[in-house]
């Protein structure tokens, strides 16, 4: 175990905290904890963003818990010792909750495992008054917990910074009072937002389909997600730098929510509602706060070239001398000078979406994107001195065929074509990175009825498609393998019985395949059916106030 606490302890000493007021004062104790690696959680700004306010609470004393590396966690499992928080190193079962902050849907996994490796039951059902309550949010919650219910006693549903105080406010009032595990999560579910997975029943019908969801409490049947109205109730950045992430020594600062663009495979728009940016100023402040700690600056947000101060942002991040890391932009909306701006910053690479290689497939998606309008982009890219691309595609889209598949190779050698000719004879000589994934049809989108394409289909499909691009030169081919997408689609799409399979993968030390067999429920009625038009489905549960009818008129007109 001394491997495990020397790693912790070099985490820990790269780790600048003056941003942090305070982490351990008051007296409720909290672990956050991060179901992945301790580099991909130090990553992630929403986990940062509710690690910031626990510790600016005088009453609660938070510490944080990741999945420990792979060596470490087969040291842990081998001799039967428990997990400890990265900063005191106690047992999380000494805590009084455990929250999850949970992102990705394949990180389902790991939820378990911490639990399982803390020494606590994974199951909501089998832990008692002596344990932690154990509480999750994020973004893969806010789209559908299901698969998730039965590990969790609360689910925290909406943007924390409108949410996490008034569940802290209502967990340590519980605790002063004595309450009980239940009647703790019966005053939790008088909040807005949160979501206490026993007091729903779930009925379902002979065909396998949900019948009733109804609410035992007697209260409504769905539950509000919340938004956050107000971005100026608190900073929106990193509380600390560390160079043990992903995004080495890098200061991340939210420029927005929501988005602008009305993607049909993308469920950014209803999760996060209309597009909210942040003021310049505030951003700016930030940014500034992250200039007395780090030399870098990230900026993150849905579509950050879309922000009305985007470049008098740029502008002061220049002033500053600071390196910038951006996320996939949208730049055809950057004028010539934009592009100029962002290559003197640093940028050497431009993210561009098509996702199909067609302008027909293209626009029944909602992307609104010509050929004529990339190859410009490329021009003027390249012009500005940024020779380098990466390219997103989907495959498995609804009506695609041959020809839409070929037209993605013919789109990336024309963009090959046009970096090269514009690079003839400099050092810097463009390349391109062709993103290829499977479509994962995501819960409130116009996608949510269809069925996913056969992984072997897809592999197929792919791997034809990277035997091309590979013979164009210069062209570099990254995919996720479609048994992945097929469990993701899995686990976004599945209900409560798909908790079984998770289970049993935890017991079977992640062969997905076993548990698929141990269990009697069959992972393809989520992922390879296509839906009716009033079926109800598990996250039907959520209330985005979205009108359902209307999502299912867009699907019928995609797939027509």
């Amino acid at each position: 175990m001394s491997g495990s606490y020397e790693q912790t302890l070099r985490n820990l000493a790269r780790e600048e905290r003056s941003v942090l007021e305070s982490t351990r004062g008051g007296g409720y104790k909290i672990i956050l904890a991060y179901p992945n690696r301790y580099h991909v959680a130090m990553s992630n700004l929403g986990f940062l963003s509710v690690y910031r306010m626990l510790a600016e609470r005088f009453d609660v004393s938070v510490e944080r818990a990741t999945l420990p590396d792979p060596k470490d966690e087969r040291a842990l499992r081998a001799a039967g010792k428990p997990i400890r928080s990265i900063e005191s190193q106690k047992d999380l079962r000494t805590f009084d909750s455990i929250l999850f902050s949970i992102s990705f849907e394949n990180d389902y996994i790991n939820v378990l495992k911490i639990l399982h490796i803390a020494g606590l039951p994974v199951r909501a059902s089998d832990r008692t008054d002596g344990h932690p309550l154990i509480g999750a949010g994020g973004v893969a919650m806010m789209i559908n917990p299901e698969a998730l219910a039965p590990f969790i006693d609360f689910f925290a549903l909406g943007e924390g910074e409108g949410l996490i105080d008034e569940v802290c406010d209502d967990l340590i009032a519980a605790k002063r009072r004595g309450l009980s595990r239940e009647e703790t999560l019966e005053e939790l579910a008088e909040i807005p937002g949160v979501y206490v997975p026993t007091h729903f029943r779930v009925t379902y019908g002979a065909d396998g389909v949900i019948d009733r969801i109804e609410n035992l409490k007697g209260r409504s049947n769905r539950v509000p997600v919340r938004r956050l109205d107000d971005f100026h109730t608190a900073p929106f950045c990193s509380p600390l730098v560390t160079s043990g992430t992903e995004f080495s020594d890098m200061f991340l600062v939210e420029m927005e929510r929501g988005c602008p663009y009305n993607c049909a495979f993308c469920g950014t728009k209803t999760v996060y509602g209309k597009v909210r940016h942040r003021p310049g100023g505030d951003v700016i402040r930030d940014i500034e706060r992250g200039a007395e700690l780090t030399s870098r600056v990230g900026l993150v947000g849905p579509s950050v070239a879309s922000h009305p101060d985007f470049i008098s942002i740029l502008r002061h991040i220049e002033k500053t001398g600071m390196d910038l890391g951006l996320p996939s932009i949208r730049t055809e909306s950057l004028g010539d000078d934009d592009i100029r701006l962002l290559a003197e910053l640093g940028v050497r690479t431009i993210t561009i979406a098509p996702e199909t290689g067609t302008e027909r497939l293209r626009s029944r998606l909602g992307k609104m994107m010509r050929d004529e309008q990339i190859m410009d982009l490329v021009f003027r890219a390249v012009n500005a001195g940024i020779a380098q691309f990466r390219l997103y595609f989907l495959i498995g889209v609804p009506e695609e065929t041959q020809e839409d598949r070929d037209g993605i190779v013919d789109l990336v050698k024309k963009i090959r074509h046009r970096a090269r000719e514009k690079t003839a004879g400099k050092k810097q000589v463009g390349r391109i990175t062709a993103s290829i994934n499977p479509l994962v049809p995501k819960p409130h989108t116009p996608l949510m009825w269809m069925a996913m394409a056969e992984p072997k289909e897809l592999l197929t499909h792919i791997r034809t498609l990277s035997g091309k691009l590979k013979k164009i030169g210069g062209v570099t081919t990254i995919y996720e393998p479609p048994k992945w997408s097929y469990l993701q689609c899995l686990l976004a799409r599945g209900d409560r019985r798909v908790a079984d399979i998770l289970e049993a993968a935890l017991l079977s030390d992640e062969n997905w395949n076993a548990a698929m067999k141990k269990t009697p429920i069959n992972p393809d009625f989520y992922v390879l059916r296509e839906r009716g038009e009033d079926e109800t489905f598990p996250w039907d549960i959520l209330d985005y106030g979205v009108d359902k009818p209307a999502l299912y008129s867009r699907y019928k007109k995609i797939i027509s």
